[in-house]
């Protein structure tokens, strides 16, 4: 396997306008997404073989999302369903071009609820590249099972990339740094933009990007 990425798999909101708050859109249509879901799809459509792992609800929403990876091409044996809590939403409003909200629905979702055990080892020992993100580092035991992961792919030699993909809804800024520098020695490939430079820095120039190399 090329890449293995673990993390959200959501149920995506997205307005029917542009220009309104989120309070004021008229409607919302249901897409795919998470981001470490949309790495999966990404990298088999640049050729590589790629698998996803991560939990959704046994319901409609879950199993069509299972099913948009599987006809996207990606591999999907380690989608874990979940039959108490709901597929995680997101409602996503542009009030303007710049600018976005968004609203999680997750209490739980059922991408919070991935345990260690329900991991599929051989995935992660054989894969060349493992990719995540933050999101599945803020509960438990959803963080415990990206850890293992974690450790399962370092140890089989694969490159680590993480996506820091900062949610200030979700958690604070200073659980946020604490988890996402921790981690850090483990990485290879990191991406930040500039408001998540700055949450674990304190500055967005460039010498604070190689700061974070350094660790």
């Amino acid at each position: 396997m090329d890449i293995v990425c673990l993390g959200e798999l959501l149920v995506d909101m997205l307005p029917a306008e542009t220009g309104l708050k989120l309070a004021e859109v008229s409607a919302f249509y249901p897409k795919p997404g998470g981001a470490p879901a949309n790495v999966s799809v990404a990298a088999v459509r640049l050729g590589a073989q790629a698998a996803f792992m991560g939990k959704v609800g046994d319901d409609a929403f879950g199993h069509h999302l299972a099913d948009v990876l599987k006809q996207a091409g990606v591999d999907v044996r380690g989608v874990r369903f979940d039959r108490e809590a709901r597929t995680g939403m997101a409602f996503i409003a542009k009030p303007d071009e710049n600018n976005y909200e968004i609203l999680f629905y997750r209490n739980p979702g059922a991408d919070m609820l991935l345990k260690p055990e329900e991991l599929d080892s051989e995935l992660l020992e054989k894969t060349r590249v493992f990719h995540f993100g933050s999101i599945s580092l803020i509960q438990e035991p959803s963080r415990s099972a990206t850890m293992a992961a974690l450790h399962i792919a370092c140890e089989s030699g694969a490159l680590i990339s993480f996506d820091v993909n900062y949610r200030p809804d979700l958690w604070s800024r200073s659980e946020a740094r604490d988890r996402v520098m921790a981690t850090l020695p483990d990485v290879d490939l990191l991406k930040v933009n500039e408001v998540e430079l700055e949450l674990l820095t304190g500055s967005t120039q460039l010498d604070a990007a190689r700061s974070l190399l350094q660790q």
